[in-house]
């Protein structure tokens, strides 16, 4: 799923792979949806598709208003538009579990929640790396409360919680891929920068790393 951060006025906007990522999910999904007899669903999962689906619908226009920004009044809609798009991924994968009877499938499929909520863990407070180092670079006087810095360090804690779980939950060659992504310089490198951030707004410090504008 695409991330939306904050972008400073002025800034150009990036599309990016994270776009063409989530434009090839949505083209497989709804290959695979269109296989898929809906009667046969319950409705309580037809429901969490057809929310998913409506959520498919209106990415245009939100990417559009994501480019077309010009200061921070829409930045909370974004997020909370991203992260409800999110929320309803979430809630079909429980459907999903609740649906199958296969102990194999449910085992599987139990995995994926957790990695989702891993990811979640980290890309909520994510954001706040770049607003902290907006906030120095613009000499504002809005510090982060001790809440939100804090925040940041129990999101990268709350994450390696969820990989725990996932680690256990799976076997074989599924369990040696999950086990290098997490061990990967990418992933751990990401855990401890949302750390230090959160220590250092926490202090009310200079960022552990310099900002674009340095």
């Amino acid at each position: 799923m695409e991330r939306y951060r904050r972008r400073a006025p002025g800034r150009p906007r990036q599309t990016g792979g994270r776009r063409k990522e989530t434009d090839t999910a949505i083209a497989a999904y709804q290959q695979q949806r269109a296989q898929i007899d809906a009667s046969q669903l319950s409705t309580p999962l037809q429901a969490a598709l057809a929310a998913i689906e409506k959520r498919v619908v209106d990415l245009p226009t939100l990417r559009q208003t994501v480019y077309s920004q010009v200061d921070e009044t829409l930045g909370v809609q974004i997020m909370d538009a991203y992260r409800g798009f999110r929320s309803d991924l979430s809630a079909v994968l429980r459907l999903l579990i609740d649906a199958t009877t296969n102990d194999v499938v449910v085992r599987k499929l139990g995995v994926l929640p957790k990695l989702m909520l891993a990811g979640k863990a980290i890309t909520d407070v994510g954001g706040m790396i770049f607003y902290y180092h907006q906030l120095r670079a613009e000499k504002s006087s809005r510090k982060f409360s001790p809440s939100e810095a804090l925040s940041m360090v129990n999101g990268a804690n709350l994450s390696e919680i969820y990989w725990q779980d996932v680690i256990a939950l799976s076997q074989g060659d599924q369990r040696s891929h999950l086990v290098a992504i997490h061990d990967s310089q990418e992933w751990q490198g990401a855990v401890e920068l949302i750390r230090v951030h959160g220590q250092a707004a926490l202090g009310d410090k200079e960022p552990p790393i310099p900002s674009e504008k340095e």
